[in-house]
């Protein structure tokens, strides 16, 4: 990979990067204790494979620098400082190189070794505070809300002697009810073997299966998560076990029991038919939801569901989906689209609702408005949103929970598209398109 655009020793305590889901990688240089006023932001281009110096950051850097990207506004957001010089929390937006400063928790004084942040899905980030005090163990964990602007503390991680250098926090829309988080030794310097699950539906925090090589002591390791593993990197020093520098991939937990699964999503009451149809996926292995649930399990669930009246947001479908228009995919001027469908009997409102999908050049549309019961509602947009083959979009709620998910192919360049038909059922076919209207059946 090419550094010639970076400056010479470019990376110090508090680096800290994140992918816009784009051709964008944004890297916040860090700081030293002793560095007085180093504020250096970079972007790097994937596709170009180059450097280039953005706007520097608006408060000095250090080892509690924290970096995520948001898909609910597409901006930067970005812990600032470290305990020697204050902690500001900031958004970068990209388009016009810009940095806006916003409020901070006000229960926190400032951010250190260790801290963190990750965007879930929807209109919240989270955030770990860090090693702040290297004598006063701290667990804490906060809710940034993006459209309020405030700050909620949630349970902190149960890490006894505090989070340490190493800490991180990973989220992946493979698995959007949990944040994946390595507690990184603790205020003592010691080695930290700890591997956590925290379940944002629950605000509760699981200790996992210890990981093989400590972290902690050097602001250096980091979670990643990519084609259905999580990988970590040790990033400590090279007398500790396994010389410092080992890098491990795991396999996400898997649930044991149906009962572990519905606690996981809060609750029997908090089940609902796109929960149901995830069951009926996993029983006839079409679909891996952690565990492999039983006859009786569908019955329990379908029981429930057909006896409790859920919300009707959970009720709204992807009802059609062209992927494939006639013309050049990648012009602005020709539109892929995705049709929604309202079966309830009630309105809802679909702000801050997000369509994205999962596979080559990702990308996000942001539903609005209202769609009425029985209704639908059609969202689009131009230089080929959606790919043609082995693509999926995912709609989601103004809360992050993921109402339904469709995957399609489609190399046909024609009005055909994919949808459901029966209008409304899970049972898909290619056929002439009907936007805006009932599929028919």
């Amino acid at each position: 990979m090419n550094t010639s655009g970076l400056p010479t020793g470019a990376f110090r305590s508090g680096t800290a990067l994140a992918w816009d889901h784009n051709d964008y990688t944004y890297s916040l240089l860090g700081g030293r204790y002793s560095d007085n006023d180093r504020r250096l932001f970079y972007r790097y281009s994937i596709s170009n494979n180059n450097w280039d110096p953005l706007l520097d950051t608006p408060h000095v850097q250090g080892a509690g620098d924290a970096l995520t990207w948001s898909g609910y506004d597409e901006p930067i957001y970005a812990f600032l400082g470290s305990e020697e010089h204050g902690t500001v929390f900031a958004r970068y937006n990209p388009p016009n190189d810009s940095w806006n400063a916003l409020s901070f928790n006000p229960n926190w004084t400032c951010t250190d070794d260790g801290a963190s942040l990750v965007w879930t899905g929807g209109k919240y980030i989270y955030a770990l505070r860090g090693e702040y005090d290297e004598t006063l163990p701290n667990g804490d964990f906060a809710r940034y809300c993006i459209p309020n602007g405030t700050w909620a503390d949630m349970s902190t991680i149960n890490e006894s002697d505090g989070v340490g250098d190493g800490a991180s926090l990973l989220w992946t829309e493979k698995y959007p009810d949990y944040i994946y988080a390595l507690g990184g030794g603790s205020c003592l310097e010691d080695p930290g073997y700890n591997f956590y699950l925290y379940s944002i539906a629950s605000d509760n925090w699981e200790e996992l299966e210890s990981i093989p090589c400590p972290v902690g002591y050097y602001v250096g390791n980091r979670l990643g998560f990519a084609n259905g593993h999580i990988y970590y990197w040790q990033g400590a020093p090279s007398t500790w076990s396994c010389g410092g520098n080992a890098f491990y991939i795991s396999e996400l937990p898997s649930f044991s029991s149906f009962e572990e699964w519905i606690a996981s999503k809060g609750g029997i009451t908090s089940i609902d038919f796109n929960d149901l149809k995830d069951l009926v996926q996993a029983f006839k292995k079409k679909k891996d939801i952690g565990f492999k649930p039983t006859f009786d399990n569908l019955i329990d669930t379908l029981r429930y569901c057909r006896s409790n009246e859920k919300p009707s947001a959970s009720h709204i479908v992807i009802n059609e989906v062209e992927s494939n228009p006639p013309g050049n995919d990648n012009s602005n001027s020709v539109i892929e689209w995705v049709e929604l469908y309202n079966p309830s009997s009630k309105d809802v409102d679909l702000s801050a609702w997000t369509l994205k999908t999962t596979h080559g050049r990702i990308g996000t549309v942001y539903p609005s408005g209202t769609i009425e019961a029985k209704g639908y509602r059609v969202f689009g947009k131009g230089s080929q949103w959606l790919d043609n083959e082995g693509d999926s979009v995912i709609l989601r709620d103004n809360g992050g929970a993921k109402i339904d998910e469709v995957t399609f192919t489609d190399t046909e360049n024609d009005d055909h598209t994919r949808q459901r038909y029966p209008n409304g059922e899970d049972s898909w076919e290619f056929r002439w398109k009907t936007k805006g209207y009932s599929n028919g059946g």
